[in-house]
């Protein structure tokens, strides 16, 4: 109850980050790369994500697009078709394939390494649509130098499809606006979501080796890379939601493909939780709400395994004097967590359909209680298993057809999520002749380093190193690092630490390696 009275405590006094003048002027000029890796894409469905991509009001700078060698060159044809449109923006985009499939993380690595300038890596799934606005909004908390990475507010794109996607739906409400709200407060998120989110760059190419290297009981990791990124983002600095940031997934509308995302996330939820416990700063907020998060969910799982399987053998008449009590627990804390779906501007759904979804809250719970706790039990035994699981056998989710036209609308109408003020400031700022993105940059538009911080002097800033990487064997963990912060960029935790080493990718004797893995 103590972690459930934090989160609701935490959810009702979130805000979403805002920017002043200074700030906004740092972000329209500030570098941004776009990594998206695709594989087996349904070519509508990701053809709509793209143009949304085109249609927002604060570009991406360039667009990197990495094949992970799909069974069909569908994906291909759509990214290629939309390049004249980009670069007719002023936006750099390139398409490549990966010879043999190497898995997600790799592909986002190709992406990293093109763009070793960037200042702000911008992570966006393939069958992720966004509202006008989101990129835009999706950047405001990094204009704090304390702030390594920022995910937005995902919904199910695909919620009207049947019970099962509008149940995940509200899911994903309770997850964002309730839990990761509530660790935005202590700005602590513990998982940015691989839909929508955005990285610093000088932290991704730091332990870029690292991040491809993983490897987990002598194997290496392939899934769990949001999960991932966001313990490198918390050992240097903060991680924060941003509501305003709205994104639009396709989730699994049949049982199969739910079940084999599930696993995979449980698996990544106990693989980074223990690497978090044993390397997160101890004096940190993450480490304690991964340690609650681990201890609810250990006593949690422990309590319903004998609630519903032991009890009902030993005590039967017991059993069926408590069932009412837990039936209406279940149903109180459903609700609880779910009340601010309520009043939230879901596009497309006014305040009579919302409720209705509200009241399907109870019915998750029985899916949690029947379904979702056993299949955690499961994920945590078969841990050593590392099979993504998901698009094996091609699409598994598609918009064509009724579902198109709802999805255009969302990036053509205007956001309904974003901060008006923030839209206002930037039209006076162009009316003023504040010059934007004008920058000085060597000949092709591309910068030769960073877009230093607002009051942040540039050489300090410039701590992490800007070349080309090469892939290097992770350090023993006996001689790995981990401390927060870098050169130039103070731990927001603690006052002095010890200056970060160099990290093993910097010496010339590691050997080179590569990550293997799939979808």
């Amino acid at each position: 109850m103590g972690l459930l009275s934090l989160k609701m405590f935490g959810a009702l006094f979130y805000r979403p980050a805002k920017a002043g003048r200074e700030e906004l002027e740092y972000l329209e000029n500030a570098w941004v790369t776009a990594v998206i890796p695709i594989y087996n894409e349904d070519p509508v469905m990701f053809e709509q994500g793209m143009r949304s991509l085109l249609a927002q009001s604060r570009l991406p700078n360039e667009i990197h697009i990495i094949d992970d060698a799909s069974a069909n060159d569908s994906g291909i044809k759509a990214a290629k078709k939309l390049r004249r449109e980009f670069e007719a923006r002023g936006v750099k985009y390139t398409v490549s394939v990966q010879p043999e499939n190497k898995g997600k993380r790799e592909a986002l690595a190709l992406g990293f390494e093109a763009a070793p300038y960037s200042d702000i890596f911008l992570c966006v799934d393939s069958d992720t649509v966004l509202s006008r606005d989101t990129v835009r909004e999706l950047l405001l908390p990094l204009a704090d130098e304390k702030i390594m990475a920022s995910t937005g507010m995902v919904l199910a794109l695909n919620h009207d499809s049947n019970i099962f996607t509008r149940l995940q739906d509200l899911r994903y409400g309770n997850s964002f606006l309730f839990e990761r709200a509530a660790y935005s407060r202590l700005k602590s998120v513990l998982c940015c979501c691989g839909a929508l989110s955005a990285y610093r760059g000088s932290l991704v190419r730091k332990y870029l080796p690292d991040f491809l290297n993983q490897q987990f009981l002598g194997k290496p990791a392939v899934f769990g890379d949001d999960r991932r990124m966001t313990n490198y983002c918390l050992m240097e600095g903060q991680v924060v939601f941003q509501e305003t940031a709205v994104g639009y997934t396709a989730v699994p509308e049949k049982l199969p493909h739910f079940l084999r995302q599930q696993v995979r996330w449980n698996k990544s939820f106990f693989r980074e939780s223990l690497w978090a416990f044993r390397h997160q700063k101890k004096y940190r907020p993450a480490f304690w709400l991964t340690c609650m998060e681990l201890a609810l969910w250990l006593v949690f799982g422990t309590a319903m395994f004998y609630s519903m399987v032991i009890l009902p053998i030993m005590k039967p008449a017991q059993f069926v004097n408590h069932i009412g009590d837990y039936l209406i627990f279940m149903v109180l804390m459903g609700y609880l967590r779910n009340v601010r779906y309520l009043d939230f501007p879901r596009r497309g759904m006014g305040f009579v359909k919302r409720f209705g979804m509200f009241l399907l809250a109870p019915l998750y719970g029985v899916i949690q209680l029947t379904l979702l706790t056993p299949l955690r039990f499961y994920a945590l035994f078969t841990l050593h298993k590392g099979s993504w699981g998901t698009r094996q056998g091609g699409v598994e989710v598609s918009v064509a057809g009724d579902h198109e036209n709802d999805v255009t609308e969302i990036f053509e109408e205007e956001d309904p999520y974003s901060d008006k003020k923030v839209t206002e400031t930037l039209q006076l700022m162009r009316l003023e002749g504040v010059a934007l993105r004008t920058r000085p940059r060597p000949a092709g538009g591309i910068p030769s380093q960073p877009q230093p911080i607002p009051g942040y002097d540039e050489e300090q800033h410039a701590g992490v190193p800007q070349q080309r990487v090469s892939w290097g064997a992770p350090a023993p963990a006996g001689q790995q690092q981990w401390q927060g912060g870098y050169e130039g960029h103070p731990d927001p935790y603690q006052q002095q630490h010890p200056q970060q080493g160099a990290y093993p990718y910097q010496d010339p004797s590691w050997q080179q390696g590569n990550g293997q893995g799939g979808w």
